[in-house]
Formats: C-alpha cells, sequence, structure tokens
C-alpha cells in the first residue's frame, strides 16, 4: 500500500468513526479518534488528516473535540451527558451492591454507553450481567426481585435513572460475535462491546470476556483499554460456605426458575424471541431488547455517509 492510498483509507476511517458517534450527539477527541478507527495508525496521522478534513470543510474542531460540520451543539450535550453519567454510575453501584447478595453473579457492567460518559439525563441505566454457567436464569429471577423491592425497575413512563436489566449471559458463552446483527456491519454493537463499564468484576471476568471477544476487538488495532475510576468499581469477597448455601437450596431450580420466567413473559417478548435478534430467551444467553434498534442505526448512519460523500 503506497502512501496516498494509506491517506486516502485513513481519511475514510476517521470520517466513518466520527460519522458514527455523531448519531449519539458525541464529538471525539483526537485520541478517541484513533482508538476507535479500524486502520493502524499514530497521532501524527491522524492529526494531519483531521486538518485536511477541517480544510475540506467535512469536520469541524472546538475545545479539543472534532464533529460533522454543523453538529456544533454536540458539544454541549457532551459536556451535560458527562454530569448525568456520573450520577447514574454512582446509582448503578448503590444498586448493584445488592445484586452482589446472589453468590452466582461474576460481572456487572454499565451497558449501552455509547462514547465515554455519554448516558443521557431521560435515559435509564442498563446494565449487562454474567452469571455462573447454568446459574443465569436465577440470576436473573433473584436480580429482578431486588430491583422491584428497590423500585428501581423502568417504568413505561417513568424510565428516568431506572435500572434495565436486559442482558444477560453464562461465563461459559463470553464470545458474543455469534450476536452481531449482519456479521462485521453491525458498527453498534462492536461499539456496545468496547464501551462495557465494569462495576464489578469476579475472578477477572471482565478481562476473560474481552479475550474471547479478540476477533470483535482485534478490528480496532489502536484500541487500548480505559482505566475504570475506583470510584466506579466494587470489589466484594464471597465465602464459599455462604455460596454453597445458596447452593444447596436454589441450585436445582434453574430449569424450574427459567420456564416459570418465560411463561410469564408478555406474548409479545417470546414472539420475538423466535426471530433470534433482539430477544433470545437461551440456557447460556438472555437478551431482552424489544426495540432492537440496530437496523435504524445501520440506517441512519449508511445514509449520513452517503450525504458526506455526495
Amino acid at each position: 500500500m503506497n502512501i496516498n492510498e494509506k491517506d486516502k483509507i485513513l481519511k475514510e476511517a476517521i470520517v466513518e468513526t466520527i460519522a458514527f458517534f455523531d448519531m449519539f450527539n458525541f464529538p471525539l477527541t483526537e485520541t478517541e479518534i484513533l482508538k476507535y478507527i479500524k486502520i493502524k495508525s499514530d497521532y501524527l496521522e491522524v492529526r494531519k488528516e483531521l486538518m485536511n478534513l477541517i480544510r475540506d470543510k467535512v469536520v469541524c474542531s472546538s475545545e479539543g473535540l472534532y464533529f460533522l460540520v454543523g453538529a456544533d451543539l454536540n458539544i454541549e450535550a457532551r459536556k451535560e451527558n458527562y454530569n448525568h453519567s456520573d450520577r447514574k454510575f454512582k446509582l448503578a453501584l448503590k444498586v448493584s451492591k445488592y445484586f452482589l447478595i446472589i453468590p452466582w453473579i461474576k460481572l456487572i457492567c454499565v451497558a449501552n454507553n455509547i462514547g465515554t460518559d455519554n448516558l443521557k439525563n431521560s435515559g435509564d441505566i442498563d446494565l449487562f450481567i454474567v452469571s455462573k454457567p447454568k446459574k443465569i436464569w436465577l440470576t436473573r429471577l433473584f436480580v429482578v426481585l431486588i430491583a422491584k423491592i428497590m423500585n428501581v425497575r423502568p417504568q413505561k413512563n417513568n424510565k428516568t435513572d431506572k435500572i434495565c436489566l436486559s442482558f444477560f449471559i453464562s461465563e461459559d458463552s463470553l464470545d458474543l460475535s455469534e450476536l452481531r446483527q449482519g456479521g462485521e456491519a453491525d458498527k453498534y454493537f462492536e461499539y456496545w462491546l468496547l464501551g462495557l463499564n465494569p462495576i464489578y468484576s469476579k475472578d477477572n471476568t471482565f478481562e476473560m470476556l474481552f479475550k474471547a471477544n479478540r476477533k470483535i476487538i482485534d478490528n480496532f488495532p489502536n484500541y487500548y483499554e480505559q482505566k475504570i475510576s475506583s470510584k466506579r468499581k466494587m470489589n466484594k469477597q464471597i465465602s464459599g460456605f455462604y455460596e454453597l448455601n445458596w447452593e444447596l437450596f436454589f441450585g436445582k431450580l434453574e430449569s424450574l426458575v427459567k420456564n416459570i420466567q418465560i411463561k410469564i413473559m408478555p406474548a409479545e417478548l417470546k414472539s420475538i424471541a423466535s426471530q433470534g435478534v433482539g430477544v433470545i430467551l437461551g440456557d447460556n444467553v438472555i437478551k431482552l431488547h424489544l426495540n432492537d434498534k440496530r437496523e435504524e442505526f445501520r440506517k441512519k448512519y449508511n445514509e449520513k455517509i452517503s450525504k458526506i460523500k455526495n
């Protein structure tokens, strides 16, 4: 590949990355652009192409952030969402510490955070939870019960700062590549994975999750795992005796608990589950995204890129 070809590919990768995050009102720093582009590069090369894009009036820059022409308001949106995110992380930690009563939880992440600290004020707080093998439905049962007791479950007309419990996987199914919609064309899922923020990780489960998904993460050759503040993490050791008692009382009820939960689920959820996209009711994956917007995001993104190129 000659220099001109590489410059062209790098420029396209930068535009595609900025355009994707523009859908979520999130302008990017140079560091973030380098981190999220799908081509091996360095700061100097990225900065050079950013200057060219500014010259060509494709991209603008202000306060160290880069965004598409006409998207200036996204700067204030990013600042506002940073403050909202801080509040929501504190709430997630407050609620999740009670979830750790359940000994089968191996990982809790704040999810759907496309862009660093980009949680909107009116939204709920999505958690992604990993359980021990053959304990996924038991884990969901007790997590939902605790959330209901604490009155933090989202309601139809009240989702702000509520806890959304719609994605569970088992520790023996950490490879999420099969959950992509359309393979590598599923940009949203890739950035969703990179945006997971662990607030509790037992036995290095978060590191194991990333290792299991190297085929996705390797698409981002400049990516590095962001260091999470200790203020946004929980550490709790559960004794073997405590876990044994839970196992004795509830350990054999996984199949029964699964059948009961599926039976009382809304018919619409069970109907969509047969399509295997937004809703999955399996032994290793529980995904309850009734309104899976990935196809909508894909169309919006393609339209945005087409408009830029024309």
